[in-house]
C-alpha cells in the first residue's frame, strides 16, 4: 500500500479485514506549507451572531456545540448565577460557588428555540453540574454527557458523577444513564446511522459502563457503545502502564468507528501494542472498528522525536482526518512536519480509510476540533501565535494569540478558506458544521469584541458571557 511508510500500523491481520482491503489510488495531495496554499473561496463570512446575558459576575462558558440534520445549533455548558439566553433566566445555582449546566437550542436563522439549566438542589455546598459534549442523532434528539458533584435530577432521574442524558428535540428529557467511574479529560461522542450512541475518553481506576466491571490501569482509554435508548451494547479498555486517553470519536457511512488520542507507554488498542515514540511521552494514536466493536486497525506516527497528540477525528467519503499538535518532528507522506523549536504546532492529516495517507497540514500551535460536512469538506478549529500563518499571512503581534477556523476540500486538502479572531477576550470551545457545510462556532467573550455584527459587550468586564457564531460555508 502506498504511503504506509509514515505510520506504525496494526491490523486486524486478515488482509486487513473484511471492508479494509486496498482501496481504489487516488493522488496523494500532501503539499509544501499552509503558506503555499490558494485560497479558493471567499466563505466563511459571518451569517449572524447570538449571545446570552449573564448575571454579574458570574461567568457562562460554553462546552460544545451540534448542529441536528435541520440545522439547528444546539450549545452546552455551564454557568454560574443566572444567565438569560433571551427566553428568560435559567435557575439560579444553588450555592455562590458553584455551578450549573446549560442546553440551548437555536433555528437554523438563529432564532432562540428554548433553554434549560440544570444543578444541584438549594443547601448544596460547592455543587459543580457540566454538560460537556454533545451529539445529535436522525431524530434530532440531542446526547449530551455530563458530570455532576452533587445529586442532580434530569427527567425524573437523579444522577451523580458522570452521566449520559438524552433531550427530545423539544428540550424533555428522554433518557439518563450512570456512568460508573471517574473520567480524565473531555471524551469524543458520536451517533450512527442506527442512532446509536458512541463514547470514547479516558477513565481513572476501576469502571463499569453497562457490561459489568472493568478492570484499568491509572488512566486508560475507552469505547462502548449504547442504544438510541442508552442500553449497553459492548464497550472495549485500552490499559496502559500509565496514561492512554481518547478525545475524539467518528463513524463513517457504514457505521464503522475511528477514535483518536495518545498514550505514553505501550498500549494494545486491539492490534498488539503500540509503543509510544519516546517512552513516558505522548504520543498520537488513530484507530478503526467495525460497528459491532472489532478492531481493524490503529497506528502512531512514525519516525516522531517528541511529544504527539490527536483531539479530535471526522470522516467523510474516503477520508479520515485526525487533528491535534506535536513537538519536535514526524513524516508522514514523505513530507517530514517540524515543529517550531520552542512551543508546540497543530497538524491536520488525511487518511483513507484504510489508513494511506493522502494530505497534511501543520497549523498554528494546536487544532483541537475537526467537522465534516456533506459537501466535501473539512473545517478545523484552533489556536495560533502571533507570527503564525494559518493561510491569511503572518499573525500581527496586537494580540498574544489567536483563533482560527479553516476550511479545507477533503479529498485533496486545498484550502477554501480562513478566518482569524484575536482571543484577547475571547474563547472558542466549540466548532461545528451542518450538512451543508453552515459552521457555528462558541465559547465566551470577557471583553468588547465583534465578529461582523457590531461590538458586543459583557454583562461584567472580565467575566465571560457566551456566543454563539454562525459562519456561511
Amino acid at each position: 500500500m502506498t504511503g504506509m511508510k509514515a505510520w506504525a500500523m496494526a491490523t486486524c491481520g486478515v488482509a486487513l479485514g473484511a471492508g479494509c482491503g486496498q482501496g481504489p489510488m487516488e493522488p496523494s495531495g500532501v503539499q509544501a506549507s499552509e503558506a503555499s496554499l490558494e485560497t479558493r473561496h471567499a466563505g466563511g463570512q459571518t451569517r449572524w451572531v447570538r449571545r446570552g446575558v449573564g448575571s454579574p459576575g458570574g461567568d457562562v462558558l460554553p462546552g460544545d456545540v451540534t448542529t441536528d440534520r435541520d440545522g439547528a445549533n444546539i450549545v452546552v455548558g455551564t454557568y454560574e448565577g443566572s444567565p438569560d439566553f433571551g427566553g428568560g433566566a435559567l435557575p439560579a445555582v444553588a450555592a455562590e460557588a458553584g455551578n450549573n449546566a446549560f442546553i440551548v437550542k437555536y433555528a437554523r436563522d438563529g432564532r432562540l428555540l428554548w433553554s434549560h439549566g440544570y444543578g444541584a438542589a438549594a443547601g448544596a455546598l460547592f455543587p459543580d453540574t457540566y454538560f460537556e459534549v454533545a451529539a445529535t442523532d436522525r431524530q434530532r434528539n440531542i446526547t449530551v454527557r455530563g458530570n455532576t458533584s452533587h445529586p442532580v435530577v434530569l427527567g425524573g432521574v437523579t444522577v451523580t458523577g458522570f452521566f449520559l442524558a438524552q433531550f427530545t428535540r423539544e428540550g424533555e428529557v428522554r433518557w439518563v444513564r450512570n456512568l460508573g467511574g471517574n473520567y480524565d479529560g473531555t471524551s469524543g461522542l458520536a451517533v450512527d446511522s442506527g442512532d446509536h450512541v458512541i463514547l470514547a475518553g479516558a477513565v481513572e481506576g476501576p469502571a463499569n459502563f453497562g457490561g459489568g466491571p472493568r478492570t484499568t490501569g491509572p488512566v486508560s482509554a475507552f469505547l462502548v457503545k449504547y442504544t438510541r435508548d442508552g442500553a449497553w451494547l459492548w464497550d472495549h479498555v485500552f490499559t496502559s502502564p500509565a496514561t492512554a486517553s481518547l478525545g475524539g470519536v467518528a463513524v463513517d457511512e457504514q457505521d464503522h468507528i475511528y477514535i483518536a488520542g495518545s498514550f505514553d507507554e505501550a498500549t494494545d488498542f486491539g492490534g498488539g501494542p503500540l509503543q509510544p515514540s519516546v517512552p513516558g511521552v505522548e504520543t498520537a494514536v488513530v484507530a478503526r472498528f467495525s460497528p459491532s466493536g472489532r478492531h481493524v486497525w490503529s497506528r502512531t506516527l512514525e519516525d516522531a522525536t517528541a511529544l504527539s497528540r490527536f483531539t479530535d477525528v471526522a470522516v467523510h467519503g474516503n477520508r479520515v482526518v485526525p487533528v491535534g499538535r506535536f513537538t519536535g518532528r514526524f513524516d508522514f507522506g514523505g513530507r517530514t512536519f517540524i515543529a517550531p523549536a520552542v512551543g508546540s504546532a497543530g497538524m491536520v492529516l488525511a487518511l483513507t480509510r484504510d489508513g494511506e495517507d493522502r494530505w497534511g497540514r501543520k497549523l498554528g500551535w494546536t487544532v483541537f476540533e475537526v467537522r465534516s460536512d456533506h459537501e466535501d469538506h473539512m473545517t478545523v478549529l484552533g489556536v495560533a501565535m502571533p507570527g503564525d500563518d494559518v493561510g491569511s499571512g503572518p499573525l500581527p503581534p496586537t494580540a498574544s494569540l489567536y483563533a482560527f477556523v479553516n476550511k479545507y476540500d477533503r479529498v485533496d486538502g486545498a484550502r477554501d478558506w480562513v478566518r482569524t479572531f484575536p482571543e484577547e477576550t475571547t474563547l472558542f470551545s466549540g466548532l461545528s458544521v451542518s450538512r451543508e457545510g453552515e459552521v457555528a462556532v462558541t465559547g465566551g467573550f470577557r471583553g468588547p469584541v465583534d465578529f461582523g455584527t457590531g461590538t458586543l459587550q459583557p454583562t461584567t468586564p472580565d467575566i465571560f458571557d457566551p456566543f454563539l457564531l454562525s459562519l456561511y460555508p
